[in-house]
């Protein structure tokens, strides 16, 4: 095991040890210190918080915010381990819904992590998404566009998702190539989401 699976054994643990005492509308925080880390062959000399609110729900849902995690550990799927650790506990423990509010700098990791827009969400997201496409439709070629819009025709929620993995890349001149479905989503800006695990 590394130093980088211990620590999300810790906190896994931490967030065990939460729901042996939860379901009774409780908030707990947590806070786990980033150490460095080797990415991809190269280390990640900075260190880091990262920083996040659970609050528990007698119905078997939580809801993850405040999430933060600092400038020079953005990027490295640092986080993304985190919440995926977080995920696989829920369903583990029987935790049937994940909720979150998607800020304007996550809405594209939200989605890309399965999350839907809440059936509350939805219908204006939907409005925006439709446009976003037209809006993008320059930097994408015939397939492309075609794909998106066969997927947005459908009018749910669950193909939120699918639009994020389209990781199919747009050459804009003046920029770096980006995804897509990350251009499509970050047009929509911040959304409220959930994922639903599956639990038993």
């Amino acid at each position: 095991m590394t130093f980088d699976d211990a620590q999300l054994s810790d906190i896994a643990l931490g967030f065990q040890n939460a729901i042996n005492v939860a379901f009774r509308d409780e908030i707990i925080i947590f806070d786990t210190f980033i150490s460095p880390k080797k990415i991809n062959g190269i280390y990640l000399l900075a260190t880091g918080q990262l920083h996040f609110k659970i609050k528990f729900y007698r119905y078997r849902c939580i809801d993850i915010s405040e999430i933060f995690i600092n400038t020079e550990c953005r990027r490295t799927g640092i986080a993304r381990r985190v919440v995926q650790t977080l995920f696989n506990e829920a369903r583990r423990v029987g935790i049937s819904k994940i909720l979150i509010s998607a800020t304007r700098d996550a809405a594209f990791v939200w989605a890309r992590l399965g999350f839907k827009p809440t059936p509350e969400a939805w219908p204006a997201i939907y409005e925006v998404l439709q446009t976003a496409i037209i809006a993008s439709r320059e930097h994408m070629n015939d397939e492309q566009y075609q794909l998106l819009s066969r997927l947005i025709e459908h009018n749910n929620p669950v193909l939120y998702p699918l639009i994020a993995q389209n990781q199919l890349l747009t050459n804009r001149t003046y920029l770096q190539p980006v995804g897509i479905g990350e251009m499509i989503i970050n047009r929509i800006g911040a959304w409220n989401g959930e994922l639903i695990t599956n639990a038993d």
